[in-house]
């Protein structure tokens, strides 16, 4: 007989994919920052770092890594080498939790060092540390983490529509076009630019950018179903995808490491205690 039920074997057998999926999503990620100039290489005789009044930064230099990426060129080279091939070996080995250690450390790593070169301290690859916590771990625990990562997202989202709501950014109708010109500004510029026509769209018609925004609220606050059922997940997944799709259009931001997240709300997660919801 099975010592766990069927669906919780199941979720066991889910993990090697997932560690698959995770390796597939790392080189994919890495493949764009070649292109978007992030890779370690092209972080060599960086003029400046930026840890700003951050603890965790200060840490990290202290440690001396970043510098040692930065100025010494074998050492950046070794690691670069090392953040493509363990995904690859994550690939052969799927089931190996050192290896999504090892990949989960360097990941941090460059998620830290690219954040002090580029001196802005973004959380865009966030979601690449979060979702390989599940992978560390044997059932129960990886149950646990994945069930905790979903309404870790869900938090996230709600949790910001309501501080839009309550610090009262939500009513004021122009606080959308106030963001969109500070985000674009040196694109607003070029008068035949797409934001340009945008923004000559959004005077014309002002009601239009807080309906817009509006809309976004309305987005981030429905992720807080997430907590009192599961039966809307797969539309949660799908907003998730149109909240990535607006930021892209409108804001010229990139956030795609997010869909790292789709998987918690799109497959059925198995739980511990029986429920309805």
């Amino acid at each position: 007989m099975d010592k766990h039920p069927k669906s919780f074997v199941n979720f066991n057998n889910q993990v090697a994919l997932s560690s698959k999926t995770y390796a597939m999503a790392t080189i994919c990620m890495l493949c764009i920052e070649f292109f978007q100039g992030g890779l370690p290489p092209q972080w060599l005789n960086a003029p400046f770092l930026d840890p700003q009044a951050d603890p965790v930064y200060w840490l990290l230099l202290l440690s001396q890594i970043p510098l040692l990426l930065t100025q010494v060129t074998y050492v950046n080279y070794v690691f670069t080498i090392l953040l493509l091939l363990i995904p690859i070996f994550i690939l052969i080995k799927p089931s190996s939790k050192s290896l999504i250690f090892f990949q989960l450390i360097l990941i941090t790593i460059f998620f830290l060092c690219r954040n002090l070169v580029n001196c802005h301290h973004g959380h865009s690859f966030f979601p690449f540390i979060v979702v390989a916590f599940p992978l560390l771990f044997s059932h129960p625990r990886n149950l646990y983490l994945s069930n905790l990562i979903r309404y870790y997202i869900a938090f996230v989202f709600s949790s910001a529509a309501l501080w839009k709501i309550l610090s009262g950014v939500a009513f004021n109708p122009t606080h959308f076009t106030s963001i969109f010109e500070s985000q674009h500004a040196t694109d607003l510029l070029e008068n035949h630019s797409f934001y340009a026509f945008l923004l000559h769209t959004f005077h014309q018609f002002p009601i239009l950018p807080f309906l817009i925004f509006s809309l976004a609220i309305l987005l981030q606050i429905s992720f807080a179903i997430a907590f009192l059922t599961r039966n809307f997940d797969k539309c949660l997944a799908v907003l998730l995808c149109l909240f990535l799709l607006g930021d892209s259009i409108f804001m010229g931001m990139s956030f795609y490491p997010m869909l790292l997240y789709l998987p918690y709300f799109w497959y059925k997660t198995p739980r511990l205690a029986n429920s309805s919801t």
